[in-house]
């Protein structure tokens, strides 16, 4: 299973929730299972819409270290995680990654999380100054997973990503583009 976290609402908008659906789409066509989690019922609509399965966390998004007991039996089964929000914190991801692997989508140049992989979708991601090794920042104190990351460029959404290993870990994929 591919779990997905991402939000929408009226206060950070939908495009969290829009660039994880086309993910989900992507990986759906490969014949992967994807769910969506959620804080709340604001992206419900959407997500049905789209005929993508969804659970609502009945939390705040604002605060996601608070949905940690309730995400616990959820990743049980194990699988993968992703995550696309400005209020992951580290703790977040180190305690879901204790359980599964997991991915995180980042415009903001956040290097202080410790991922499997990093995707970095902001358009100016190439023209970061510090980076060394790959897409990390030097001085950033980088929590890079072991093996350090790997960048690869995603050309063709539809196509996968050349060289990565079956679990994805220690990636980075810089895309470049906004939400579509």
């Amino acid at each position: 299973m591919i779990w997905i976290r991402a939000d929408a609402n009226e206060t950070i908008g939908s495009g969290h929730v829009m660039r994880c659906l086309s993910i989900a789409d992507a990986l759906k066509r490969q014949g992967q299972q994807v769910c969506f989690l959620t804080a709340d019922e604001n992206a419900a609509g959407l997500l049905e819409a789209r005929g993508q399965a969804f659970r609502v966390l009945h939390t705040d998004y604002r605060r996601m270290e608070g949905e940690l007991e309730a995400l616990e039996e959820l990743l049980a089964d194990g699988g993968f995680f992703l995550a696309d929000s400005y209020f992951v914190t580290a703790a977040y991801l180190d305690r879901v990654r204790e359980r599964l692997p997991v991915g995180y989508l980042d415009d903001m140049g956040r290097r202080d999380l410790a991922a499997d992989l990093l995707i970095d979708y902001n358009i100016f991601a190439e023209a970061r100054r510090g980076l060394q090794g790959g897409g990390i920042p030097s001085g950033a104190g980088v929590r890079a997973p072991a093996g350090g990351v790997r960048r690869e460029c995603l050309r063709d959404p539809g196509q996968g990503v050349q060289g990565a290993d079956h679990h994805g870990r220690g990636r980075q994929i810089q895309s470049g583009g906004a939400a579509p």
